[in-house]
């Protein structure tokens, strides 16, 4: 296997990664194939044990593929430091964060999307490391000012928000969003840099705004996808007509042009799709073809894979009704739809529920350990056809 050749970001050689959420995994593993040193802190020794077991999972799945040896799996290891809290109820530690931000020209914050949990670690964050350290956050739905009110004001032009998507080792499309005009010009560029030289599509957005653009669009879809559901239209139906159009997102910069609208549920989808990007545009976030650029890089291989509803399952329906929450007035909504939420209410939050104590769980779908490991399967399979597969800057033949 031969690494595909990358310029290198020679500035930026450590990387701290706060939190073991859903996206710190691909995090570690696309940092750590690219060179970097890469520090993981976990409030827990058992939220980092859970973190590392997707981490060896995600690997264990693209060796399957054949999309590395051994080998690759002991370079990207060998790459990540471990850094686990001691403190009593999952408390924040001070002197463990400290220890995992130490020489780190870049820190991420993923941890609890909760306003007060987040301005608690940036606080604590501004004043462990030195300014210049570039601080992010990996929220979608907390807006970017509500973390910035606990950063001092002569550290706002290190803030910024850079937004992965999972698996974020293989999803090619990054949201680089600035904390409006507080973001300094070096600090986007530097992030640029850094993650086109692991290989992703990273586009800079002009300001933020709720769910930034991916979510946005990917919430007014969703909101179209339930409202079919409440007509009657069933959710495989939904979902194979968007994974038969390859060229959904076309429909982004050619909004007059939109292929099957005769299609009783692809209209509405295509009609919500508009929706959105007319908002974005409206507020100024980014013009057509940057919208396009990233959900090409971001929704449409998940959705060629497993559709809109699998998607949404496969991420957490919990996840998608907050997000929802954020985006209802944007998109004209007054509330998210009463069948995502009486799911959500139930605790049938989708394959996301799988434990070995809850060996078939629901959402939209049913969902045991054999469908879900078959959707991740064909999405891999996507992945790995449409977009790079892994980059190692240190790569083996």
């Amino acid at each position: 296997m031969t690494a595909l050749s990358i310029n290198p970001v020679k500035e930026i050689q450590k990387i701290a990664l706060i939190g073991t959420g859903t996206i710190t995994p691909g995090l570690a593993i696309m940092f750590a194939k690219a060179g970097h040193e890469v520090t993981l802190y976990g409030r827990s020794a058992a939220s980092v044990a859970d973190c590392q077991r997707r981490i060896d999972d995600a690997l264990e799945l693209d060796k399957a593929l054949g999309l590395v040896i051994p080998a690759d799996i002991h370079f990207i290891d060998s790459r990540i430091r471990r850094v686990c809290g001691t403190q009593p109820n999952d408390q924040i530690d001070r002197v463990k964060v400290a220890d995992a931000v130490v020489g780190a020209h870049v820190v991420i914050e993923s941890i609890v999307e909760e306003p007060a949990a987040k301005q608690a670690m940036f606080a604590l964050l501004t004043d462990l490391t030195p300014a210049g350290t570039i601080l992010a956050t990996n929220t979608s739905s907390v807006p970017l000012g509500a973390i910035a009110a606990a950063i001092p004001h002569d550290r706002l032009g290190d803030f910024l928000g850079i937004h992965v998507f999972n698996p974020a080792h293989k999803v090619r499309g990054v949201e680089i969003v600035r904390n409006d005009a507080a973001t300094a010009d070096a600090t986007v560029t530097q992030v640029l840099a850094l993650m086109r030289s692991c290989g992703k599509e990273a586009v800079e957005l002009r300001k933020a705004t709720p769910s930034f653009v991916v979510n946005l669009v990917q919430s007014a879809i969703g909101f179209a996808c339930f409202e079919l559901l409440e007509k009657g239209d069933s959710a495989d139906d939904i979902d194979l007509a968007i994974e038969r159009q390859p060229a959904f997102f076309e429909a982004v910069t050619a909004p007059t042009i939109l292929p099957n609208t005769s299609s009783p549920i692809l209209r509405p989808i295509y009609m919500a799709l508009e929706v959105a990007v007319q908002a974005l545009v409206d507020a100024r976030v980014a013009d057509r073809q940057a919208i396009r650029q990233l959900l090409e890089a971001t929704l449409a291989p998940h959705y060629r894979a497993t559709g809109p509803l699998r998607t949404m399952d496969m991420g957490g329906l919990n996840v998608f009704r907050n997000i929802m929450t954020n985006t209802a007035k944007m998109l004209g909504k007054d509330r998210v739809p009463e069948e995502l939420e009486a799911l959500v209410s139930a605790g049938h939050l989708g394959a996301k529920g799988l434990s070995p104590d809850r060996p078939v769980v629901r959402g939209v779908y049913r969902w045991t350990p054999e469908s879900l490991l078959a959707c991740q399967l064909r999405r891999a399979e996507v992945l790995a056809r449409e977009t790079p597969g892994l980059v190692l800057r240190h790569g083996f033949d």
